[in-house]
């Protein structure tokens, strides 16, 4: 069916129904477009956990990973997802999450 005549059939149920049937009618329609709404959306595979466990660094490693004094990583790791403090004067870093971090930078 084309969608000018699929238009012009909906059209026609909806003009046609009686008050009765309309709270019915709007959901099934709005289920329908729940439907095809959502393949608009592009699927995307799915990630899958790496197998290795998170692997937390000192601010001394990060420093010579991203090949920077040890007072710039402490600086980068304000309010950073990849940081994480322990206490006031301990900070360890997910090895992922800044590498991520510095590959996007």
């Amino acid at each position: 069916m084309m969608p000018d005549q699929a238009l012009a059939g909906l059209d026609a149920l909806i003009r046609d129904t009686t008050p009765e049937e309309r709270p019915a009618l709007v959901v099934a329609l709005a289920a329908r477009l729940a439907t095809l709404g959502a393949k608009l959306i592009p699927e995307r595979p799915v990630q899958i956990a790496s197998a290795d466990p998170e692997r937390w660094i000192t601010p001394d490693r990060a420093a010579e990973i991203a090949a920077v004094p040890k007072r710039r990583v402490y600086q980068w790791a304000h309010g950073k997802r990849w940081a994480s403090r322990l206490s006031r004067k301990t900070l360890r870093i997910s090895e992922r999450g800044f590498r991520a971090w510095l590959a996007m930078r």
